[in-house]
C-alpha cells in the first residue's frame, strides 16, 4: 500500500501536523475523522473553559443556571476516547491494494484482485469484472453491480446493504457472513455459491437462480421470493421468509 504525508490536526489541536496515512485516507476520509475527534476533544475542555470564564467573571451565568460534574466530564472523556479509537480502527482496516483499487476505477475490470476490507459505497460498478476477486469485509452499502461477473468472488463479511445486484454472475462466489439486507437480486446467479449465515432480510429475489448454493443459516425472514430456483439448496437452519426455521436436511425446500 502506498502512503503519502497529509496534513491534518494534531490529536490535541494546537497547530496542524503531517501524518503519514494511506492515500485514500490521505485524499478523503482521514481529516474528517481527525477533525471530528478535534471537535468532540474541544467539547471535553468545554465545561472547564466554562469554569474559568466564570471564576474570572469573564461571563455573566445565574448561579444553577450551569452545571457540569465530574460524571459529566468523565463522559465526555470517555466519548472522545472511544472517538479515537474508532479512527485507530477504521484507519488500520483497509488492507486493500490500491494500485488494484485505481485499476478497478479507471477500467471498470479487477479479476482476482486484492480489494478486501475497501469502501465502495454508492459506486455504480455496472458491467464490471470481477471475476475472482477479493472483496472480504468490504463496505458497499448500495453499491450497483448490475450485469457484473463476480464469478468464484470472495465476499464475506461484505456489506451489500441495498445493493444492486441484478443479473450479475455470483456463481461459485463465497458470501458467508454478508450483509445483503434490501438488496436487489433480480435474475442473479448464485449457483453453487456459499451463502451460508448471509442476511437477506427484506431482499428481492426474483428468478434468482440458487441451484446448488448454500443458504444454511441464512436470514431469509421477509425476503421477496417469486420464480426463484432452489434445487439442491441447502437450507438447514436458514430463517424463511415466514420467519420459519428450516429443518436440519433441508435440500431444494424448506421443511
Amino acid at each position: 500500500m502506498r502512503i503519502v504525508p497529509t496534513t491534518v490536526k494534531s490529536v490535541f489541536c494546537p497547530r496542524s501536523a503531517t501524518w503519514a496515512v494511506p492515500t485514500k485516507w490521505a485524499q478523503a476520509v482521514m481529516p474528517g475523522l481527525v477533525g471530528t475527534f478535534c471537535n468532540i476533544t474541544e467539547l471535553c475542555n468545554f465545561p472547564y473553559g466554562m469554569d474559568r470564564a466564570i471564576s474570572q467573571k469573564n461571563i455573566n451565568i445565574q448561579p444553577g443556571r450551569f452545571h457540569m460534574n465530574i460524571w459529566s466530564r468523565k463522559i465526555w472523556a470517555i466519548t472522545a476516547m472511544a472517538a479515537l479509537g474508532c479512527l485507530l480502527t477504521i484507519g488500520a482496516a483497509g488492507a486493500y491494494d490500491q494500485d488494484d483499487l485505481d485499476k478497478l476505477l479507471q477500467t471498470n475490470e479487477c479479476r482476482k484482485c486484492d480489494l478486501s476490507g475497501v469502501r465502495l459505497n454508492g459506486a455504480d460498478l455496472s458491467r464490471a469484472d470481477l471475476t475472482g476477486v477479493d472483496l472480504t469485509g468490504a463496505m458497499m452499502t448500495g453499491v450497483v453491480l448490475w450485469k457484473a461477473a463476480m464469478g468464484g468472488a470472495k465476499l464475506s463479511g461484505a456489506t451489500l446493504v441495498a445493493a444492486d445486484l441484478a443479473e450479475a454472475n455470483l456463481n461459485g462466489a463465497n458470501l458467508s457472513g454478508a450483509y445483503m439486507s434490501k438488496a436487489y437480486l433480480d435474475k442473479t446467479n448464485f449457483v453453487t455459491a456459499n451463502l451460508s449465515g448471509t442476511d437477506l432480510y427484506g431482499a428481492e429475489l426474483y428468478k434468482t437462480n440458487l441451484s446448488g448454493a448454500n443458504l444454511s443459516g441464512a436470514d431469509l425472514f421477509r425476503a421477496f421470493m417469486h420464480s426463484i430456483n432452489l434445487s439442491g439448496a441447502i437450507l438447514s437452519g436458514a430463517k424463511w421468509t415466514n420467519g420459519k426455521i428450516c429443518a436440519e436436511g433441508s435440500i431444494g425446500e424448506c421443511k
